[in-house]
């Protein structure tokens, strides 16, 4: 080993001694810095997780109430799904996709006590719908629709003035003053868009948190009953065992000779990634406040440090240390500074993972809590880590090129 390199591994040994001295020195100084730097990483983790969370609630939500895995739809140039029954058998061929559902959407008006509004009816088969979305799961008042159920409706909740118990407001704005007073177990009028006007007694109401709410469903049976319609569809929702495999199937879908647009459930999320994307910028300026914080904090605390150790950097350097010592002696402490605030960030980030696993933020959209993962807590860590370097070097270089006597009479 060289002389360079013995000195160097010498400096580096004094200046983690030394570092580690200062820092233990001082406990209360050292616990609110450390403190300070895991609140600047908690800040910097919980909002970029809360994106993440929002956005796979999101994206759940609209797989499970509105476009399943995948999404069959009619061509450009045609109106409806033709020979849907040959369609469900071959997807059931299908190894990997574990249901389909038609679905034949009309527009209709529904009115009670002379009040009217205009929505979107659904005609499906229930049986069916159970096994690709949670639609009927979503009921909260009365029932859901059943096979052989003729003459039945149910409502979603945005088309109801608000039934339901500890609940104030539904919050969609004018849309909500035309919705209807009619409660489970009345009768309501639906007049379709072919003019055909029939009576249906409400069974139950809807609360998806998303589209469903704004629609309203009675059975296939029904629709092709009032359109004098058979074997169509608008469209045919498809589960699969794995929705990562979506684009795969898609193409498998496709072999099968199937005629129609398949659709993966990435296509119909393109609206999520706007709002996450536009989140994501209001996240990004809170991060870099965040490291501001942190390079502010570490920045302060080194040159604090420094002046008040005027004497001991030039004892140092009276008895033979290096300037590259002094250096490294500063920076060695915010470095250690960051590790331990990064580490008790870490520790608050996940009792904060574990509060909101238990304790659920609720929103319109669902149950929001953050995504913590392993890739956003490593970049954090770099990132802060860079930052308190960065931001420490200025100081403790300053205080590496003092002059030794004036260093030693505290000028």
């Amino acid at each position: 080993m060289t002389d360079d390199l013995k000195g160097i591994k010498g400096s580096v040994k004094t200046a983690f001694f030394l570092a580690l001295k200062d820092i233990f020195k001082d406990k209360k100084v050292t616990c609110l810095v450390v403190l300070m730097i895991a609140f600047s990483f908690v800040n910097l983790m919980f909002f970029t997780s809360f994106n993440y969370g929002m956005t796979n609630t999101m994206q759940d939500e609209m797989i499970n109430t509105i476009s399943s895995h995948l999404s069959i739809e009619p061509e450009a140039d045609d109106t409806y799904l033709q020979n849907v029954k040959s369609t469900e058998k071959k997807l059931n061929l299908i190894s990997g996709i574990t249901a389909s559902s038609p679905h034949i959407d009309k527009h209709a008006s529904i009115t009670y006590k002379g009040k009217t509004i205009n929505t979107k009816v659904v005609g499906l088969t229930p049986s069916k719908e159970e096994e690709v979305t949670l639609v009927p799961q979503k009921i909260k008042i009365g029932e859901f629709l059943s096979d052989r159920d003729a003459n039945e409706i149910v409502l979603g909740k945005v088309l109801v003035k608000n039934k339901m118990p500890d609940e104030d407001d539904w919050g969609f704005g004018e849309f909500a003053k035309n919705a209807l007073d009619v409660e489970v177990g009345e009768n309501v009028v639906v007049t379709y868009d072919n003019g055909v006007s029939r009576e249906y007694h409400v069974k139950g109401i809807i609360d998806a948190g998303m589209g469903p709410d704004f629609n309203a469903y009675v059975t296939t049976k029904e629709i092709e009953d009032v359109y004098n319609q058979k074997d169509e569809a608008t469209q045919i929702l498809v589960r699969l065992y794995d929705r990562d495999s979506a684009d795969e199937y898609r193409l498998l879908i496709m072999q099968q000779g199937i005629r129609g647009d398949v659709k993966t459930w990435m296509d119909k999320a393109e609206f999520i990634e706007k709002i996450t994307a536009s989140m994501g910028i209001i996240t990004g300026v809170m991060t870099y406040i965040g490291l501001l914080t942190v390079a502010a904090t570490i920045a302060i605390i080194v040159y604090i440090n420094t002046t008040h150790k005027r004497r001991l950097i030039g004892v140092l350097k009276a008895i033979g240390s290096k300037d590259i010592t002094v250096l490294l002696m500063f920076l060695t402490e915010a470095c250690i500074f960051s590790l331990f605030g990064i580490a008790l960030g870490i520790v608050l980030m996940n009792l904060i993972s574990v509060y909101f696993s238990y304790n659920p933020m609720i929103t319109p959209i669902g149950e929001i809590y953050p995504e913590v993962q392993l890739n956003l807590v490593l970049i954090t860590f770099r990132t802060i880590l860079i930052a308190a370097v960065i931001s420490g070097f200025y100081p403790a270089w300053n205080a590496a090129k003092q002059n030794i006597i004036r260093s030693i009479w505290g000028e």
